[in-house]
């Protein structure tokens, strides 16, 4: 589902303050329309029993604010406000059975709006707009396999950004809840995939460099323990969410040599989540998160985290990013 069209006028000699009131503009316009779509659809956050049952469709939605924005592991933005409105909707395609437990395709769109330099005097504040198409079974009792389009656009098609990619992935998940007992009692949840981009690229763009512009495949691999903290009914829960992004084949090239790093970067973050019990039920049942992430980056991460093109200013090869979010699901 490709992402829709959004301008917001802004000019480079905009004020920082017109600058923020029209990325909270963007934000609430984006976020609107899927808010009026639950209204009549209303129930939950993520894929448990609802208050009337619906085996056929299902959504969710919610907007994130984060410190910095890094796309597996390379520089987006690292200034001024940094909002990303998200919604998908799913349906199920088969009732389960002994072999698969289900098969279903959902609909996703995904935003980030930006305030500060990753506009590079573009027009307007929305950064990133990407869409979806996710086709999921679950096999056997554990399993659960992904296969994903998605296309990624930058609307204000900003100077030295990425240009329109377009992407398929697949991937794996084992839902190990119960093999570590009551050690982790929510499992570790690991998981990997295998991204090919089929059109573009999503690593920085350098107009004057031939060397980076070959498509690439990521891979990726990752768990994301939880553990009930005994508050509330054990609604209160700490996430670790572990990432460890690779190259397969030139997805972190150097932009001024060609060379791929197998290595991009190493994300650990620790995140505590809660649902939100105090608003009205009419509304929705609404959760929140906070977190913080620590990231590691490869060279050639670290060399695009410099913000320069020149060579004589270093990146830095960790960062520390804050994050928090509202969502809810229907």
């Amino acid at each position: 589902m490709a992402a829709t069209a959004l301008t917001t006028s802004t000019t480079t000699n905009s004020t920082p303050t017109t600058r923020m009131r029209q990325l909270l503009a963007t934000a609430t316009i984006v976020a609107l329309p899927t808010f009026a779509l639950a209204q009549d659809r209303v129930d939950g956050h993520a894929p448990a029993a609802a208050r009337e049952p619906d085996p056929t469709a299902r959504g969710r939605f919610g907007m994130d604010f984060t410190t910095q924005y890094f796309f597996r592991g390379i520089r987006q933005e690292t200034q001024g406000l940094i909002l990303q409105p998200w919604g998908e909707i799913g349906y199920a395609l088969t009732d389960g059975d002994d072999t698969m437990r289900g098969l279903d395709l959902t609909f996703g769109t995904w935003s980030s709006l930006n305030s500060g330099g990753s506009n590079d005097g573009a027009d307007g504040s929305w950064y990133e707009g990407r869409g979806f198409i996710d086709l999921t079974a679950g096999v056997a009792e554990k399993w659960t396999l992904g296969l994903r389009y998605t296309a990624y656009g930058n609307p204000n098609e900003a100077p030295r950004r990425f240009r329109t990619v377009q992407e398929l992935e697949v991937r794996a998940e084992l839902d190990d809840r119960g093999y570590l007992g009551d050690v982790i009692e929510g499992g570790l949840r690991p998981y990997a995939l295998v991204a090919v981009e089929s059109a573009g690229e999503r690593e920085y763009y350098n107009p004057g460099s031939t060397a980076d512009k070959n498509a690439g495949i990521y891979g990726e691999f990752g768990v994301n323990p939880s553990f009930a903290l005994g508050v509330r009914d054990d609604d209160l829960r700490l996430h670790v969410p572990v990432k460890l992004g690779v190259s397969l084949r030139d997805y972190y090239q150097d932009s001024a040599t060609g060379k791929d790093d197998f290595f991009g970067y190493l994300d650990v973050g620790v995140e505590v989540r809660q649902p939100l019990a105090f608003v009205p039920r009419r509304l929705g049942p609404w959760s929140a998160f906070v977190g913080v992430h620590f990231l590691l980056l490869g060279d050639n991460c670290e060399e695009r985290n410099k913000g320069s093109t020149n060579p004589t200013v270093s990146g830095d090869a960790t960062e520390f990013i804050l994050s928090a979010g509202l969502s809810t699901r229907f």
